[in-house]
């Protein structure tokens, strides 16, 4: 994968706290569904908060992440679906996804038994 002109680490300063009744809601959830959405710009901010990676790494919920629809400029250019799985994975410590959905627009992507196409852009 090309990286040239992409990031190489955010973080937040100072590190915000997750809310206490989301952390609760994480512990008490069937069913954990990360994404779609800008990896850099909006699952990062909600992912890297204070107490969040350690709630859903050992919520006993399923956990689905659904693959962003299209590719940004400066940011994701070049990723395969392996990229985006391996970045939010590293985001929150581990990858701990049951499940990855991907639009049907991409389905030549899928890498590994978790995959589903489905039409996510409708």
């Amino acid at each position: 994968m090309n990286y040239e002109g992409i990031a190489e680490g955010f973080f937040l300063e100072p590190a915000p706290r997750a809310h206490p009744r989301a952390l609760e809601a994480i512990g008490a959830a069937d069913l954990i569904c990360i994404g779609p959405g800008s990896i850099h710009t909006s699952l990062f901010a909600a992912l890297s908060t204070e107490g969040m990676s350690e709630a859903i790494c050992s919520s006993k919920a399923k956990k689905v992440f659904v693959a962003h629809l299209t590719d940004q400029k400066g940011q994701t250019e070049n990723y395969r679906l392996k990229d985006y799985v391996d970045e939010v994975a590293a985001m929150i410590s581990e990858d701990v996804f049951d499940t990855v959905v991907i639009d049907s627009s991409r389905s030549e992507e899928s890498f590994d038994e978790r995959c589903i196409v489905a039409d996510v852009a409708g």
